[in-house]
């Protein structure tokens, strides 16, 4: 869809869905938390992130946050 309908160069569709695709996930205890994802390559030179190191790793699924394992067990 990336390069049909917006014509995005192969290049930047791939980097865009490496980024978008892990938060997209279906399964919440295979979903990357937001969070995580701010250290991901693509958020490299975006303005307002540069003093941000949030030191989640970049696709982790939210283990480490509080509550986390609640809220996904009691959505079954």
């Amino acid at each position: 869809m990336l390069r049909e309908k917006y014509h995005h160069p192969v290049e930047d569709a791939k980097e865009i869905g490496d980024f978008l695709l892990p938060m997209l996930e279906l399964i919440p205890e295979k979903r990357a938390n937001a969070g995580g994802m701010t250290g991901h390559s693509f958020m490299n030179g975006t303005i307002g992130m540069d003093d941000t190191p949030l030191n989640i790793p970049v696709g982790s699924k939210g283990d480490d946050i509080e509550g986390w394992a609640y809220e996904v067990k009691k959505g079954r």
